[in-house]
């Protein structure tokens, strides 16, 4: 949200509720910028230029408002240990790109819960 207001102010657009936002995600981050210009996708240098800045910013601020929700550590520490004792494998699924992904769980303290981290394009797919 944050990052798609700023990028609208980057373009000298007039930011979107939150809401509307948020009914636009989903579909990767140039449909997002295409459907947040409405009319305007179309022109290609203009989504182009959003499209970089939007990245830039979201790299640059993408824990500025995230968090773990409480108890999140606590539940993790049970399931990975199974009841015999043995350590399970738990992996993070995310159709963000991958390296914004594993630097988001390192900075959240997640690292040693996690076998691997995939994002959106460690696949041919993504997940649905």
């Amino acid at each position: 949200m944050h990052s798609v207001n700023a990028t609208l102010r980057h373009l000298g657009r007039p930011e979107l509720p939150e809401n509307l936002i948020a009914s636009y995600v989903g579909d990767g981050a140039p449909t997002l910028i295409r459907r947040t210009l409405g009319p305007d996708a179309e022109n290609e240098q203009l989504v182009k230029t959003g499209l970089e800045y939007f990245l830039s910013y979201y790299r640059e601020h993408k824990l500025d408002h995230t968090r773990l929700y409480d108890g999140v550590l606590d539940a993790l520490a049970a399931i990975r240990t199974s009841a015999n004792g043995a350590q399970r494998k738990m992996a993070v699924l995310s159709n963000k790109p991958v390296n914004p992904s594993r630097a988001i769980v390192e900075a959240l303290g997640l690292g040693e819960y996690c076998a691997s981290v995939y994002g959106g394009n460690s696949f041919q797919t993504k997940k649905t």
